[in-house]
């Protein structure tokens, strides 16, 4: 099924067909398995440097750089959503700052004793991956128009909450579950780490389009762009829990 309306790479397609025809390339599956990996391994080199300062003694400069990388990862985030003609540059820009993201999250969050929950994190997150796209290979969870409008609603609704109680506690009022390690916090944690697996299955649903459309080739970033995001959600989720279950 078409998630086309949802998603501002693939509603390019159409218009951008006749530049592939001219010679531009395709977007196959091969490639954007590719520059996958590059992006991943981009964003392993970066995250890990910044881990490697943090046990280094410069825990006050990855608080600073863990900063940049997040808004940096913003604005070259949303220029690559909204512009997937310019996912061959900053795709994987967008990857080294969010390198710097995760590799400053898991310093925080996992310092000094909880030094083994990055990997395993890393481990459930590509296990819980592998499963959402052995679901959809199976055709057991496919990217209907209906699952996809709940996908892309509760992502949208998880980001408002989120943002708005943390304006809310500039105030004095708290939000319980969200950012603190209360009863509620588990609860909440797993069911937006649903709705990150869930997203998964729209990726996998644009790079099948994608390639069977003969999108032009910058799609192969832009696809594996929208798994690094994805991943990267999954991860810090993923690592809140193992962080939450282990106190």
């Amino acid at each position: 099924m078409s998630t086309r309306t949802t998603n501002p790479g693939l509603r390019a397609f159409d218009a951008d067909r006749i530049a592939s025809a001219t010679g531009e390339g395709v977007m196959t599956l091969n490639g954007t398995i590719l520059r996958t990996g590059v992006l991943l391994a981009v964003t392993a080199a970066s995250a890990g440097y910044v881990w490697q300062q943090y046990y280094a003694g410069a825990q006050d400069a990855v608080l600073g750089v863990f900063g940049i990388g997040l808004i940096g990862a913003l604005v070259f985030g949303l220029a690559t959503t909204f512009r997937p003609r310019w996912a061959p540059y900053t795709a994987p820009l967008y990857a080294v700052l969010e390198g710097m993201v995760l590799g400053g999250f898991s310093a925080i969050l996992a310092g000094g004793k909880y030094m083994d929950l990055p990997i395993l994190a890393v481990g459930l997150t590509f296990a819980l991956a592998a499963a959402m796209l052995g679901l959809y290979a199976t055709g057991l969870v496919r990217a209907t128009p209906r699952f996809t409008k709940i996908v892309v609603g509760a992502t949208l609704g998880i980001f408002v909450f989120m943002m708005g109680s943390l304006l809310l506690g500039f105030v004095g009022v708290h939000v319980p579950g969200v950012w603190d390690n209360g009863p509620l916090a588990i609860p909440f944690c797993l069911v937006v780490l649903g709705v990150a697996a869930a997203n998964l299955t729209l990726d996998f649903a644009m790079i099948e389009e994608g390639v069977n459309q003969q999108a032009p080739q910058y799609m192969e970033w832009y696809g594996a762009f929208g798994l690094l995001v994805s991943l990267a959600w999954i991860y810090i989720r993923m690592l809140r829990l193992l962080r939450l279950l282990r106190r």
